[in-house]
This record gives C-alpha cells, structure tokens and sequence, in this order.
C-alpha cells in the first residue's frame, strides 16, 4: 500500500488532536481531502509505480521463494493459532503471542510428545533463523523508499516476513518457543535491525497521510512492525530493553496515545484507527511486562498521566489495555489519585474476569477481536493488587468472588494467578476479615496450601501466614493462626528480590571472607519459606535490605517488613537495617519507604561495587559493636539492652517528657503537648502498624518534615517497651 498512492492526498495524522465531534471522524477529514485532489497526477502516478516494480522484480522473486518456504513451516501452527485466538483474521501476531505470553504459560498445545528431542528443535530454530538473517540483509541493504519519497515494498514485505518468523516455533511449547524468540531478538538486536525499523516507524508516524477511503499509508508496515517488536518483547529482555532505550521511539508512542486520547471516547472510531491505537497498547504492555528499564521510561515519560483519560469509560479494549499498563508503573501517590478516582476502571477490570470465566476456554473477546485468558485478567488484578492504596478498592469493587472462581479452575495458570492475587490482598488488615468472610477464598486457601506445584503452594501458605494473628483470633480457623519461631541466633540477614541474586552472592561471598555470620535464602531455605524467613528474622543481629520496586512488590520480602515491625515478637525483633539500593534511581514509596524513611543507601544499583563493599563492611562491624554482638568482627553475643516497662512510660508527666524531647534533639513545639500515655502509645502504633503511624505524624500531630519524623521515630524505638 505504501508504494501505491493513486488516490492518496496528505493530511497529517498529528492533525487528528484535535477534540472530535461526536459525530465527526476520519472520513470527514478525508472528504474535504478529496475535493482538493481530484485526478491530478494520476498517470505520472501509474509510471513510478512501473517503474518501481520493473526495479523490484529480482528482488522479489527471491521473497516468494522464501515465503513459500516459510508457509511450509508455519502451515500448522499459525493457522490453529490464529483459529483460536481471534474472531477475524484481520488482528496480526502480536495480540495472540502477547495473550499466552503474558501468562507464563505455554503457546499452542502444552501437551506435546517427549520425541522432541533438542537436536531437532536446534535444527527447527536454525532452519528459521537462515530465513530470518535473509530478510534481515534484504532489509537493511535497501531500498526502502521510492523516488517520491515514501517507503515502497521492501519494508512492508521484509518485515511482515520477520513478524510471520516469530509465529513460526508456537507449536511448541512456550519454553522452546521463548527460546526460539530469544535467538530471533539477538539476531534482530547483533545487526542493528531493530534500531532501524523503529526509526522508521518513527519517521512514517511524523508523514504519514491517509487515502480518500480513510485508510492509512503505512497500514500494513506498522501492523507488521508492531507485531514484531511485542512478539520479540514478550520473550527478551534484551529486545524489550533495548526498545527503550531506542531514540525517539517512546516518546513518539507516548505523543501518539496523546492525540489519540479524545478518539477513545469519540461516538464513531475508524476500524484502522481502533487497531492502530491497539498495536500501539500491545508494544507497551509487552515492555512493561520484560522490562524495568521499559516501566521507568514509561514514568518518565508521564504516561499514567497519559492513559489517564483512557480508563473512562468508551473503547472497552483501551480502557483494560490501560489499565494494565498503569497497573505496572503507577506508584501509590499516582494510585490514590487516578484510580480512586476513576473507580470504576477497577469495577470493570472485574466484570472483565467475570466475563471470561463464563466464556468458552476463559478466553473473553474484549472487542475489535481483542482476547484475553482468565488468568491472564487475573494477573492485571494481582499487579494492582501490589499497591496498598488498590487493595480496599479491589475487594470492594468485587474482587475476592471471581478470584475464588479462578482459583479452582483445571489449569495451573489460572490458580497462580488467582492466589498470587489473594496473597497480595492479604497484607491490608481491612481485606483480611474480608477475605475470613468470603467461604471460597478461605476453601481455596486451605485446599491448595498443599498443591503439587510449589509457587501456588507457597502463595497460599503465605496468604494464611500474613492473616495468623486475625485466623488465630478467630473461633473458626484458629487452628490456622500458630505461630512457629525458633532456632539459633546471631547472624548478618540478607533480605533481597531474586533478580538481584547475582550481586548479592558477591555481597555474601565478601561477608564471609570478613568473618561475618551471614544469612541468604540461597544457602538456608528449609521447609516452609515463610518460617524459614521468621527464623532468619527472629535470630539475626543486623539485616541488610536490598531496596528496588520489584523487592517492594514482593510478597515475600513484605513478610520481613511485618516480622520486623509488626509481630507479637516486635521488642525482640529491633534490628538495625542498612539498605541497599539495587536499581538505579530507585526511590521507595508504600510500606517500603516507611521502613527507609530517611536512611542513607548503600548504592550497588544492579553491579557490583567493590568501593560501596569497602563502606558497607565498615558500617555492617560498627552496628553489630554497637549492639554489643561483635567481638573481633566474627563473634556472636546477643544484644544487652535496657528495657522500659509501658507503666513507667505511661506514668511520664510533662517535665519527663520534655526531658525525653531535649535528649533527643525533638522540638518542643510541636511535641511538648504528649502526655506519657500518648508516647506510649506513639511506640506501640510505631511497632504494630508503621504505616498507621506515620499517618498519625502527619494528619494528627502534623509533623510532615522527615528530620522530626525520622528523629521521633529513633527516639520511639531507643525505648525499648517491653510489653
């Protein structure tokens, strides 16, 4: 079609910004389009085309011996891909490999026979990848445009060959398929392939025009180009990292979602348009799920403020699209002011589970063809779910019910995706009575608490462990709410997220040449996780806390935050914390920057710093002599410590406590007023629900600056309640 434009006139897309009637769309911008045209030009038309396809005749002679090669590759596993997952062929790869992707799971039938041995699948891959480093050079030798400037065939037709390619291995299971994909990316990533198409897509995003009948140029180049880079995406972290950092290419995505803000709500939408909008929401939903890099980039660039008006109601595809997005890079302020108050975005990202789970296979059509699985819905409500501010609002829009559901259903997937969820609702103590009150999420917790597949096991015992204090409170699963700490004690705990693993050995690995105890779950993991991490807690003398969003977002690593501060155990479990920033430019918010406030970071960002080690194990010795647990760096003591009972911190009158103020270098002012029963119970709250606390600081005492919310914080804990 780009080689083509007989009835072409051009009317730039950017001109679409503006705010559209209700009644007006593309057809009327093209009609006006129309009548400025009229034939003109027709026949030198008709010559550049000849002459285009004189000079393009070798060329593509070759391109049909490969795409009959590559029919004979993909005749049986594109075509029952695309019967399964859309209601027309006119939707592309990118919409059905993002589905399956985006679950973890598997791609085409799951089920495969052992004889499938790896030399065929290097071969399959290596037969693939010939046609694919062809294309590549056919691509990058060029031409891609004609003498009138715009892109000819060779663009279109190499790189709708190359998107074809990753559809080629999804017969297999998704292992050998990311596999495959991994190898394709690197192919794609070694030759500067990528870097090229997406300065093209750039460049026909800037020019683009559209015909009389209101289709775009570049119609099928950008299909094309898109599938492939969400395809790719979805399977590398490297392609997704690298589609980044691409120059320009975000920051156009983020300028086109712009402009197309006022189309999600327009009466009347073109087709082409609604697709193009939704190839676009596929590219950033494939790089917020591989990428961290990809998610920052997105921050920077605003784009929660951007998807902002796509979660009103109107296009029910962008509105689930968007919200998928923001669930991966929204923050908990961007949390309580967007989606609070666009509620009922949560109400229906429900209905949307809801729906699936009746629909044939839980494959719900959203619209446009659009389909998503059931757990794949779930995981979008699990993301949200991470934000504490989410929490109230998912359960209170209907969440817990169809998570049940998902929960037992047949598939694997599915009940990842639903307990994943329910353990991350599980840290809000509201939620929790809500969740003991809801009969199908306390039967699925129970019943699944010993499934085979570990991950779903571990989710569900971590669940029923985060709510112990309020099921052991309750007559009905009181059973459920023990508590079991113990073993021995004196060591340095290493509290980190699994993608930082690599750095962290050589952090532990230095320790120990110093002589330090240390403790990582890579070495000491027995039995129940959870249980273990209590033991690791209870018994260390120090904890080094790996800060970045993924650590935030863990469910684990939030059950240290409650075995350090909110625990029965809390007066024993005092320790010092020396956080490490493990990515770049990380500032914690939520549950975790309660726990930093304004403690100074260790910065290691992603690598490894033997300067920033050198620091670290001079301030790891110098805590543990403080506490009295060291000698000669190695040895082990707990720590000797002057407790105060809570009668003699409540009987303070107003001259112990300003006495208590003066030490502790807290102003007068603002906390001369506390009685010795409010101090207490300041130390109390500090101990058993932080965030409460610090809530109380700012709305009740106002107290919003963090020097007097750090020093009161340190003056609350240096108490040392016994209670």
């Amino acid at each position: 079609m780009g080689a083509t434009p007989s009835k072409r006139v051009h009317v730039p897309v950017s001109s679409w910004s503006s705010v559209p009637d209700s009644k007006s769309s593309i057809p009327s911008i093209v009609s006006e389009a129309k009548h400025a045209k009229g034939r003109k030009g027709t026949d030198n038309t008709l010559m550049k085309i000849n002459e285009q396809k004189d000079a393009l005749e070798p060329m593509q002679s070759e391109r049909e011996n490969r795409t009959q090669r590559l029919s004979v590759l993909s005749s049986s596993s594109c075509s029952s891909l695309f019967e399964s997952n859309f209601i027309d062929n006119a939707h592309e790869e990118s919409e059905v490999t993002f589905k399956k992707v985006a679950s973890d799971g598997t791609i085409g039938n799951s089920e495969r026979s052992n004889n499938h041995k790896t030399e065929k699948l290097e071969d399959e891959i290596e037969y693939i990848l010939a046609d694919v480093r062809e294309t590549i050079n056919e691509l990058r030798v060029g031409p891609l445009k004609g003498s009138d400037g715009n892109y000819n065939d060779v663009f279109q037709s190499c790189v709708s060959d190359l998107s074809s390619s990753t559809m080629l291995m999804s017969h297999r299971i998704w292992t050998e398929n990311e596999k495959f994909l991994q190898r394709m990316s690197g192919e794609l990533l070694s030759s500067n392939t990528l870097s090229l198409i997406c300065a093209v897509l750039v460049d026909m995003l800037k020019n683009e025009s559209i015909d009389e009948d209101g289709n775009f140029q570049y119609l099928y180049e950008i299909r094309s180009a898109t599938s492939l880079i969400t395809n790719c995406s979805c399977a590398s972290i490297d392609f997704a990292d690298a589609v980044a950092d691409e120059p320009g290419f975000l920051k156009m995505v983020a300028d086109r979602f712009t402009e197309w803000q006022h189309w999600h709500t327009a009466e009347h939408l073109e087709i082409e348009l609604e697709r193009r909008i939704n190839h676009f929401f596929s590219v950033i939903i494939g790089i917020t799920r591989r990428s961290e890099n990809g998610k920052e980039r997105l921050r920077e660039l605003q784009f929660t403020n951007i998807l902002e008006p796509y979660l009103m109601p109107g296009e029910d595809v962008f509105r689930f699209e968007a919200l998928a997005v923001v669930a991966e890079i929204a923050n908990e302020e961007e949390c309580k002011q967007i989606l609070r108050a666009n509620r009922e975005a949560i109400k229906f990202v429900v209905s949307i589970l809801q729906c699936s789970l009746k629909a044939d296979q839980h494959l719900f059509n959203i619209g446009i063809g659009v389909q998503w699985y059931a757990h794949a819905i779930g995981k979008v409500l699990g993301r949200l779910a991470r934000n504490d501010v989410n929490k109230q609002l998912l359960v209170e829009e209907g969440a817990l019910p169809p998570l049940a559901e998902l929960a037992n259903c047949e598939t694997t997937e599915e009940k990842d995706a639903a307990v994943q969820c329910l353990w991350a609702l599980s840290f809000d103590e509201g939620v929790q009575e809500k969740m003991m009150a809801d009969g199908g999420v306390m039967a699925s917790l129970i019943q699944l608490r010993t499934f085979s597949e570990s991950r779903i096991a571990q989710a569900c015992n971590g669940a029923l462990w985060t709510m112990r204090r309020k099921l052991k409170d309750s007559e009905k699963f009181n059973q459920l709410g023990s508590d079991s700490i113990g073993g021995k004690t004196g060591h340095v705990m290493i509290s980190y997220q699994w993608d930082n693993q690599r750095v962290v050995i050589q952090i532990r690995d230095r320790l120990k040449a110093r002589g330090f105890t240390v403790w990582v779950d890579i070495d000491d993991m027995e039995g129940s996780t959870l249980e273990t991490m209590a033991k690791a807690v209870e018994n260390a003398n120090l904890i080094l806390l790996c800060s970045s969003q993924k650590y935030k977002d863990s469910p684990n690593c939030r059950a240290v935050y409650i075995l350090i501060f909110r625990s029965r155990y809390s007066f024993n479990l005092r320790k010092k914390i020396i956080p490490l920033r493990m990515q770049k430019g990380y500032v914690p918010d939520g549950w975790l920057g309660m726990v930093m406030g304004t403690k100074f970071y260790y910065k290691f960002e992603g690598v490894y710093n033997d300067t920033v080690m050198q620091e670290l194990m001079k301030e790891v010795q110098n805590s543990l002599k403080q506490y009295g647990t060291m000698e000669a760096g190695v040895r082990d003591n707990r720590p000797q410590l002057v407790w105060n009972t809570a009668e003699q911190i409540r009987s303070w009158g107003t001259e112990k406590v300003n006495d208590w103020l003066d030490k502790e270098h807290l102003p007068r002012e603002k906390l001369g007023h506390l009685t010795g029963i409010e101090v207490y119970f300041l130390a109390d709250l500090l101990s058993k629900a932080p965030e409460f606390f610090f809530k109380t600081l700012r709305k009740t005492l106002h107290i919003k600056d963090l020097t007097t919310q750090a020093l009161l914080t340190k003056a609350l804990e240096d108490l040392n309640i016994r209670r």
